[in-house]
């Protein structure tokens, strides 16, 4: 291999010396170690710049700024809209969520981590729900804000200009404190197209525009290069910023003004577009500048110009607008087709291109680098070592020793022992191996050529030459894991032999002669003293134990494949596979707990390594492969930054690699920000005995989507237990086998780095019974229903009943996986206690003593706001009894010290909103035994709690839909057969009527009397069961509504007033006339009974000398989507309402819940048959309406009634014995 150049950086040392040399006759002490400057990484690493227009999707889209909150989260402005993004996904806002405009300019985070937005139509503050003016509709210059600043004393400054409407006037405004300040041209602005504005440390302040820039001086802006030499400076000024080493540096598209120490000067820059610049936190001013071929890089200020940083990253054509530096360090740049983001100071990967190579960790956890130098990373220390030795080993005692061709090494602390190759007794040294008990073997070529081996014991070096020796060459060595060493080795007759020496024992252990020695790579010796020997189509084992007859056993299902590391960790042992074209590479595992061999097919290729704590490493070409103790799947991922071969691998204590690549080493470190869980599948409910496939994907911070990782998953299926982790299926988790009822399957992502989402991703949803109508009992029900009114409406009931029994027993499902919800939730927030959760102590007494920074965000107070505050009066609601429960019930709790209690409440923030949060309780307690103080730690559950409401207000829609439906086909199939039984009653009444005479006859005509009241019961049943023809034609909804108030008026009591309200030209509506007139008279009926039980005195006594009406309204009005999604019945479209309302007794909740099912009545027996309403339901569906019911007890009832115009109705005819239900119930 070839060796990298030294260090660049070796040139600019600092030499210290750490002790003297001393010279010898056999050997030389030596101290040389040189304190070294940490080596500079790559900043021009391709994966070091990442792009997000893919994410995004907004190529061809104006980016015009980017701001951030101080835990990292970005707010990008945009010609299509506000854009957050927290790392894991990008959120939109628009005008849907009060903006005032699509179009977004400018953003600003400020100091107290309040958002303003600046737009084409204003600029105010944004929480994500409300944006707030501030009165800027007044104070500002221009409606147009291109940026905003906030100035060192709390100043909001706001840039103005007449773009993209030029119509539009421009200016600078001030705000503070609710007061505004506006200056344009008047106030000496060089234009009213004002750029940007800026204050140094010097307290002077700027102000750039179109025209130049000027300085305010008197409340007055001038032109600062008015009286110098300096020419220019009435271009269009882009950006401002200052450092120390720089001083101000104002940049525009023909140079460079710079004032420092009050001097200024320019320098003419040749550019396609300004600069955007940056001043880091470092002291760095940094830009993103495009070339001529649309290529794009970071650039930074070198005293005279600006210095390529980054690589070069190519995009679609469009300018740079803004270029910012994130809190973690990262470089923004946003414009016209670009989005991208620099990890300037990327922990994870870090690339060092003139770094010696990674070799060794000894055991003070000193990383050695080999090269043409040698250079020891010792902590956060750097050292040069001026020793000749290209290679190091570590002795049994944790020493280093090291060699080249003239030279062995002993390296003790940071001193160093010189062997020559006169004392070594070798003319040129080939290697060094170290046995466990502490001597030193070397190998190589004496005067003549021979292979030798010297043991140094100490003193001096002996030779250790095994009998018939001579001609043998020497190959691989390696430590016996007991005593000695052992070398592989090859004789005149290119035949394999292993050997063993220590300083008491030596012994050969010839290999299979038909294999030549070409076709060996190396050579392991395990734990237990097994000898292995690989490499192409080989893998064979010598056991030690047993095996008097010196048998090698040859493993047969290598093919062709090449072995080049084999890894023994206790029983198992792990082999790296290189494959070809026809046989793919990866791993293979041998346990003795399974059979033969588990192969898993991976991009290996040269390095394989067992680390000090286990961990197995296999190197491919995009990714390293790792198997953890314990892991007996598929290697897992950790995926390089880029293509490249891995050599070699170090593991530090602290989980650090450092992995040698072809071309430079690289470092990597695990991320200590965990991933994001998301759920892709979008599902409320399936029915039972379906099976679902929940799709989900990781996110790790900041990395866009098309950088792959691996992630592995657990899940929770409701209060179950959490799944190993692993890979999930192609195509999604599958779920099968659930109950009826409310579940909820949590998911939870693991990244390469081993840091799991501390928040899960929920799915909830429900599993849903067949149709009732598709089981066995309704039918046998249904066939079972002939005979007398009685015994239907018998049946009827019971079938109500189970269906309230099984609604309770649903009810009852949902509260107790609830419940256990809520408990699993609160024990795996205890185990992640440091995830982003709202976390705070407190006294027992309610005192705040902690609260930390995402609680201070959360509820809107600062530290100092907060501490030493009781918390019922800081973040509890006043005089809320039900918190007040909740505490008292858990608060003995509090002295079973090892509980956690967990209970949930209403909170309110500092901005007055209300929140829901669920809390754990735990006792800290001093070592005397006392409590000495309280940890709490929430989370928000406020859209829980609404999704919870929503929930249960579409359960009962659901069941009410079903229980109509079923009472419905009950009652069509029981009237049908009840009336042809009565045809057959009623003819042979009459046949007989006119055969008798007398008392028979009267008889026979009360009989058949009584048989026609039957058929109007079964008449109107048919009505309700939507089984009674329909002759339909065009009708007139008010000539109908007239009719009925002329009747009405003439049969009702004159102390009830009627009140026609008719809308003019209401389109005609397909109808059955008869029928609806029918209903508008049961329910005028209805009314009007329920006016004369106040009139009579029966209910609301002091209601009787109220004035009573009655009200009949017909409108048109149209459906959109939004009423249907609050009215799950209705359905889009242009509809005729009619409305029939009164102020009599009402109704309540529960009779409002029955009142359309057949024989349901709240007035006295024989007064009513229970049908007027059941029938009036049955023509509103057949009419494919539906009906809205609005009662109060004791206040009225209103029932509005929605009917399809005839328009609608040419293309879709109704179906007179067929509709879906519709009953909507406030």
């Amino acid at each position: 291999m070839k060796l990298l150049p030294p260090l660049l950086c070796v040139i600019q040392l600092n030499l210290l010396v750490w002790a003297d040399f001393n010279v010898n006759a056999n050997e030389k002490d030596v101290s040389p170690w040189y304190r070294i400057a940490s080596p500079a990484p790559r900043l021009d690493s391709e994966w070091m710049v990442f792009d997000y227009l893919g994410d995004t999707k907004l190529y061809f889209t104006h980016l015009l700024h980017i701001d951030f909150e101080t835990n990292g989260v970005a707010w990008l402005a945009s010609s299509e809209g506000l854009f957050r993004y927290n790392g894991y996904v990008w959120d939109k806002f628009t005008e849907e969520h009060g903006l005032p405009s699509r179009f977004i300019r400018c953003v600003l985070v400020t100091r107290d981590q309040t958002l303003w937005v600046g737009t084409d139509k204003g600029a105010g503050t944004f929480d994500g729900i409300h944006f707030r003016r501030h009165d800027s509709e007044y104070g500002l210059a221009g409606p147009s804000v291109r940026r905003m600043v906030e100035d060192t004393d709390g100043t909001i400054w706001f840039c103005c200009d007449p773009w993209p409407d030029s119509t539009v006037t421009g200016g600078l405004s001030a705000y503070r404190e609710g007061r505004w300040i506006t200056y344009r041209t008047d106030e000496g602005l060089p234009s009213n197209h004002v750029m940007d504005y800026f204050r140094d440390s010097q307290n002077r302040q700027f102000v750039l525009t179109d025209a130049g820039f000027a300085v305010l001086s008197d409340q007055r802006w001038l032109n600062p290069l008015e009286n110098t030499d300096i020419p220019g400076g009435r271009e269009c000024m882009w950006d401002i910023t200052e450092i120390a080493e720089t001083g101000v540096m104002i940049s525009s598209k023909e140079a460079i003004y710079l004032l420092h120490d009050h001097q200024w000067a320019r320098i003419p820059i040749n550019k396609i577009q300004a600069p955007r610049l940056c001043s880091t936190r470092d002291g760095k001013i940094i830009t993103c500048l495009t070339n001529s071929t649309s290529q794009r890089n970071f650039q930074v200020w070198k005293g005279q110009e600006f210095l390529s940083l980054s690589t070069a990253f190519s995009g679609l054509p469009g300018d740079i607008e803004c270029v910012r530096e994130a809190p973690d360090g990262s470089i923004w740049a946003v414009g016209f087709n670009c989005l991208s983001r620099w990890e300037r100071f990327n922990q994870r990967w870090v690339e060092f291109d003139a770094l010696p190579l990674p070799r060794l960790i000894d055991q003070q956890n000193r990383i050695w680098f080999v090269g043409e130098t040698t250079v020891v990373k010792d902590g956060e220390n750097w050292f040069q070592v001026d020793s000749p030795a290209r290679s190091y080993i570590v002795d049994a005692s944790g020493e280093v020793w090291g060699w080249s061709d003239a030279h062995v090494i002993h390296c003790i602390d940071r001193d160093m022992r010189l062997f020559e190759r006169d004392d070594v007794g070798l003319r040129k040294i080939q290697g060094l191996v170290s046995d466990p008990t502490g001597f030193i073997w070397a190998y190589g070529k004496d005067s003549e050529e021979n292979d030798r081996i010297v043991c140094f014991n100490g003193e001096e070096w002996e030779e250790h030459i095994p009998a018939d020796w001579i001609g043998n060459e020497i190959l691989k060595s390696c430590s016996d894991p007991h005593n000695g060493v052992w070398f592989l080795s090859r004789n005149q007759k290119n035949h394999v032999i292993v050997v063993f020496l220590s300083r008491d024992e030596s012994r050969k252990i010839p290999f299979d002669p038909t294999t030549p020695a070409e076709a060996v790579a190396n050579f392991t010796v395990d734990g237990n003293g097994n000898i292995w020997i690989y490499g192409q189509k080989l893998l064979s084992i010598f056991k030690r134990e047993n095996n008097p007859t010196q048998v090698w056993d040859h493993f047969h299902g290598i093919q062709d494949q090449t072995v080049f590391s084999v890894m023994v960790r206790g029983r198992e042992e792990w082999i790296g596979l290189r494959g070809n074209i026809l046989f793919p590479g990866g791993a293979a595992l041998l346990d003795p707990f399974r059979d033969g061999w588990q192969f898993y097919v991976l991009d290996t290729r040269e390095f394989g390594g067992k680390m000090v704590d286990e961990t197995i490493y296999l190197a491919g070409y995009e990714a390293v492969f790792l198997i953890p103790p314990h892991w007996n799947h598929t290697p897992l991922q950790l995926s390089l930054p880029k293509q490249v071969a891995v050599q070699w691998i170090l593991k530090e204590s602290d989980g650090t690699l450092w992995i040698e690549t072809e071309d430079a080493v690289l470092r990597y470190r695990p991320n200590e920000i965990p991933p994001e869980t998301i759920v892709k599948t979008q599902i409320q409910r399936i029915v039972e005995g379906d099976t679902i496939r929940v799709e989900c994907i990781g996110r790790s911070r900041f990395v866009p989507q098309s950088f792959h990782r691996q992630f592995l998953f657990s899940w929770q299926i409701n209060n179950g237990a959490w799944n190993e982790f692993q890979i999930l299926p192609p195509d999604g988790l599958p779920i099968a086998g659930l109950r009826p009822g409310r579940h909820v399957v949590r998911i939870c992502a693991r990244d390469e780095d081993f840091k799991v989402d501390p928040t899960p991703a929920l799915l909830d949803f429900y599993v849903v019974p067949l149709s009732m109508l598709d089981t066995w009992w309704m039918k046998t029900i249904g066939v079972s229903m002939v005979g007398l009114v009685f015994a239907f409406a018998t049946i009827a009931v019971v079938a109500r009943r189970k269906l309230a029994l099984y609604a309770n027993n649903l009810e009852t499902i949902v509260k107790e996986r609830t419940q256990a919800l809520r408990e699993s939730e609160a024990n795996y927030r205890e185990l992640v206690q440091n995830t982003n959760s709202i976390i705070l102590r407190m006294t027992p007494n309610g005192i705040i003593t902690f609260i930390n920074d995402f609680a201070q965000t959360f509820f809107g107070y600062s530290s100092d706001e907060l501490l030493s505050r009781n918390v019922a009066d800081a973040i509890l609601p006043k005089n809320n009894t039900q918190i007040q429960s909740s505490v008292e019930a858990n608060a003995d709790s509090l002295f079973l010290l090892d509980h956690h209690t967990y209970f949930e409440c209403e909170n309110i923030a500092k901005n007055g909103d209300r929140v829901w949060v669920a809390w754990t309780r735990k006792a800290i307690v001093a070592p005397d035994g006392a409590i000495r103080e309280i940890l709490c730690v929430g989370s928000d559950i406020t859209d829980h709690k609404k999704a919870e409401e929503k929930a249960k207000r579409l359960e009962s829609q659901l069941y009410q839909a079903q229980k109509m439906e079923a009472i419905g086909h009950l009652a069509g199939g029981v009237a049908h057969d009840f009336n042809n039984l009565l045809t057959g009653i009623i003819g042979n009444i009459n046949l007989a009527k006119s055969n008798v005479t007398g008392k028979t006859q009267k008889y026979l005509t009360v009989a058949d009397q009584a048989a026609n009241r039957a058929a109007e019961l079964v008449r109107q049943l048919l009505a309700f069961s939507r089984k009674t023809p329909v002759q339909l034609k065009p009708v007139d909804v008010n000539k109908l509504v007239n009719e009925a108030f002329h009747l009405a008026r003439e049969t009702m009591d004159r102390r009830i007033e009627i009140i026609v309200k008719q809308r003019d030209n209401l389109p005609l509506i397909h109808a059955d006339e008869m029928q609806i007139h029918t209903l508008l008279m049961n329910l005028c009926v209805n009314a009007r009974d329920s006016i004369h039980e106040i009139v009579e005195g029966k209910v609301f006594p002091e209601r009787r000398n109220d004035r009573f009406v009655i009200g009949l309204e017909t409108d048109l009005i149209t459906i959109d989507e939004t009423f249907c999604k609050a009215n799950p019945h209705a359905r889009p479209g242009t509809f005729v309402t009619l409305c029939i309302s009164d102020n009599g007794m009402g109704m309540t909740a529960d009779v409002q819940t029955h009142i359309f099912e057949p024989f349901f009545t709240t007035k006295e027996v024989g007064k009513g048959t229970g049908l007027g309403l059941a029938g009036a339901y049955g023509i509103i569906d057949q009419h494919r309406g539906w009906i809205i019911l609005q009662s109060k007890a004791g206040i009225g009832a209103t029932f509005t009634i929605f009917l399809p115009i005839a328009e609608l109705e040419k293309s879709s005819e109704i179906d007179p014995f067929h509709a879906s239900q519709s009953i909507h119930l406030l």
